[in-house]
């Protein structure tokens, strides 16, 4: 049996947007798109490589031995990390740390890493920010998925 860990780090309000990483490499079908449709597709994948770019600067595993999956719900939202090989330990140990490093910066309204990466103006990013300083009421959890 293949197991496949996954570490999921619940937040609320967090995810301001569903969007799971897109690894896809395939050609885009412009036979039909109009103009408008094929600059957002070409601005979405802009987007998405400085996303990875500075991800690299706030998280210790590679990202295209990883999936990134943000599902929206009541609450905010999930964030589940995903090793591709679930037997690269070293992967598996990196994910582990990172999610609980920021779920402790969570912890304390430090939400420096998402902002660095996604820019200031992340969706959901100013109410996730305490009214006053002190600790957040952000509930968070993280939890190993196994997978046959």
């Amino acid at each position: 049996m293949r197991k496949l860990i996954a570490v999921a780090l619940a937040f609320s309000a967090l995810i301001g947007f569903a969007q799971a990483q897109n690894t896809d490499s395939s050609p885009m079908d412009h036979a039909q798109m109009d103009h408008a449709a094929h600059m957002k597709v070409k601005a979405d994948a802009q987007r998405q490589t400085v996303v990875s770019e500075r991800g690299k600067d706030v998280m210790p595993f590679s990202l295209s031995a990883t999936t990134h999956i943000f599902i929206k719900n009541a609450d905010g939202g999930v964030q589940r990390v995903v090793a591709k090989d679930a037997s690269n330990a070293d992967q598996v140990a990196r994910i582990r740390q990172h999610l609980q490093e920021i779920q402790a910066q969570f912890l304390k309204g430090d939400f420096s890493g998402p902002s660095h990466i996604h820019g200031q103006n992340m969706p959901g990013l100013a109410e996730l920010r305490p009214p006053a300083l002190g600790n957040s009421t952000l509930p968070t959890k993280t939890s190993k998925v196994e997978r046959s």
